[in-house]
């Protein structure tokens, strides 16, 4: 028998063997294990999350250069992204490069996400090389390729090597444009312009406002897809969305809505269980907005550039339809937790609607209750006062289990007597009854600077009036000069501004005043009837709602944050609803929510000694 005669040597026929024919898909389900600290932790399965297929598949087709993703959190985007990596390491290489909001986010993902994937995956490990760099978490060297670690408040990161293949994740959370350099977007962009006709962008995010990032680059895509299932009793199709989930009869019962509620057909009406959700998603197709094409032939017939998908937490095999609806009856009375469902739950933009809010428009949030009552059914007040000048400005909320505030008494005082006064000794009555309630909660702004022919600053002033009277009852407050992720925090002041022990102390309330006039204009623009409206009493006049309508959002283009402005001189009852109105959250503390009959009943009791205490 002749010996077979071989054209190269059989390690060279090896290296030179072409990459097989198997999409990104099959690669991560044949290379790729998940670690411990995944949700599914173990060989990869796109079965699991089918809805990940095409658009992981997406990444190995020739005529697509951008792929834009709106996700909620923890639906597989960063790992469908690195699955992207993984496909361009073994079947097509080229420099990459992975760009994280910040340099913390992108050490993290090189240790435990990158490392992790190239320890269990053998044709990774053979192919890895060694770099000094490699030990700082930089970047990861292959024999085929290198791919960077970079980040986005860092343009030096960005720049000065050429890049096929740029990953953006969580888009959202980059640093934005300042006029000095340019957009994180544009700079990672700019490093693919030598692969300009074989490179591929991806960019996956989680949504924030309707002028984010991933919200406007997916808006100008050529092709928009959207998951579609079938309905198990008709077969049509139809998206997923929040308004076809019924809660039944049990709104008040948030463990119930967990356990039975359920989604209803579009069409037929027909109830579909959770348990009828796994394969309705597996069946489920890619349909593009445009030209209503499934994902395959729009491609095929279409060949877009760019292509943005979207879905949101009601396909994930974790959640429940009743536990998406238990977590919106969670978050609806609070715009701040609202935004997160809607952003981090529904991967829907945050549209804010409310800062246009005309004076009339204001008016129309007037009841038919007298001024100094209070509604029925009301469990708490809460004062907000706002030195200025010789006087303070002041605003009463009674508040409501639903956490609607109302507006019971509004007004200016002169004198720290007259301050006292209305914080130990008023109660209003309570409407259709000859019952009484005191005040529960209130604080005190105690900011302010010097004042001729005084000994003492307004501050130290403020300081002084709650060492003596403030007793557990009423707080000092003071505006964040920025965010720090917390809407109040606490703080414990001993001193005065120039010195001088406060003997026990006072209790600091540091707010974050943008959140709070989020809060407050957000309930102004319910609609009347609905649970948690802004309610005033019958005698508020123009001149409160033009404190009220003193600022309004604006967006600082530089920074791309949005914070509330003075447009009118006089803001102060704005600033005093503000303070009331954080004296009812419940990341103080104890809101409204936990106040429980009993302890209204103890209010009543307890005016009759004129004293107060949490």
């Amino acid at each position: 028998m002749r010996k077979k005669k071989y054209l190269f040597h059989p390690e060279v026929a090896d290296f030179l063997k072409p990459p097989e024919e198997i999409t990104v898909s099959q690669c991560a389900d044949k290379n790729r294990i998940l670690g411990r600290g995944s949700s599914k932790p173990g060989q990869w399965e796109t079965d699991f999350l089918p809805f990940l297929r095409d658009i992981m598949d997406s990444f190995s087709i020739d005529c697509v250069e951008e792929i834009w993703v709106i996700k909620p959190t923890q639906l597989g985007g960063t790992e469908a992204l690195l699955n992207m990596l993984l496909y361009a390491i073994l079947q097509d290489p080229g420099p990459a490069m992975i760009v994280e909001p910040t340099e913390a986010l992108a050490d993290e993902i090189s240790q435990d996400r990158i490392d992790l994937m190239i320890e269990t995956c053998d044709q990774l490990k053979e192919i890895k090389a060694f770099d000094q760099d490699d030990l700082l978490k930089r970047k990861k060297t292959f024999s085929s390729m290198t791919a960077y670690l970079a980040w986005s408040n860092s343009p030096a990161s960005l720049a000065s090597r050429p890049i096929r293949y740029c990953f953006f994740d969580e888009v959202n959370k980059y640093r934005k444009f300042t006029g000095e350099e340019a957009s994180p977007l544009a700079l990672g962009k700019e490093r693919t312009n030598t692969f300009i006709f074989t490179r591929k962008l991806v960019y996956v995010s989680t949504p924030t406002t309707d002028i984010g990032y991933i919200t406007k680059g997916e808006e100008s895509c050529d092709a928009r897809f959207r998951y579609q299932v079938f309905c198990p009793h008709c077969g049509y199709r139809q998206v997923l969305n929040f308004d076809q989930v019924q809660f039944g009869d049990f709104k008040e019962n948030l463990k119930k809505i967990g356990d039975q509620a359920f989604y209803e057909c579009e069409k037929c009406k027909e109830k579909i269980y959770n348990e009828q959700k796994a394969e309705m998603v597996r069946r489920g197709k890619w349909i593009d907005l445009n030209s209503e094409l499934e994902f395959e032939k729009c491609l095929e017939e279409l060949r877009p550039k760019r292509i943005g998908f979207q879905i949101n937490r009601l396909y994930s095999p974790w959640h429940t339809f009743g536990m998406v609806a238990r977590e919106f009856l969670e978050s609806k009375d609070y715009p701040e937790k609202l935004m997160n469902w809607r952003n981090s739950w529904m991967a829907e933009p945050w549209i804010e609607k409310y800062e246009t809010k005309s004076e009339k428009e204001m008016l129309s949030n007037i009841t038919e209750i007298e001024s100094l009552i209070v509604p029925k059914g009301s469990i708490a007040l809460t004062c907000g006062i706002d030195p200025s000048g010789d006087g303070f400005w002041f605003v009463i909320l009674a508040w409501k289990r639903d956490a609607a505030p109302h507006l019971v008494h509004y007004g200016y005082l002169v004198g720290w007597e007259a301050v006292t006064s209305l914080v130990w000794e008023n109660a209003y009555q309570i409407e259709n009854s000859e019952d009484r309630l005191p005040i529960w909660k209130a604080g005190l702004d105690t900011g302010g600077g010097e004042r001729e022919a005084y000994d003492l600053t307004m501050t130290e002033e403020a300081y002084d009036w709650l060492r003596r009277h403030g007793r557990g009852k009423c707080y000092g407050t003071k505006g964040m000069s920025h965010s720090t992720g917390r809407k109040i925090k606490i703080s414990n002041i001993d001193k005065m501004p120039k010195g001088g022990a406060i003997p026990g102390g006072i209790i600091l309330l540091n707010l974050d005043t943008n959140v709070f006039k989020d809060a407050i204009h957000y309930r102004l623009q319910i609609k009347e009837g609905d649970p948690g409206r802004f309610t005033f009493h019958k005698e508020t006049g123009t001149d409160f709602v033009s404190h009220l309508l003193a600022e309004e959002k604006r967006i600082d283009f530089k920074t791309g944050k949005s914070e509330w402005v003075r447009i009118r001189r006089q803001n102060h009852w704005l600033d005093a609803c503000v303070i009331a109105y954080s004296l009812a959250d419940p990341e103080l503390g104890g809101g409204v929510r936990v106040l429980s009959p009993t302890d209204q009943k103890s209010q009543r009791r307890m005016i009759s000694r004129g004293v107060m205490n949490d």
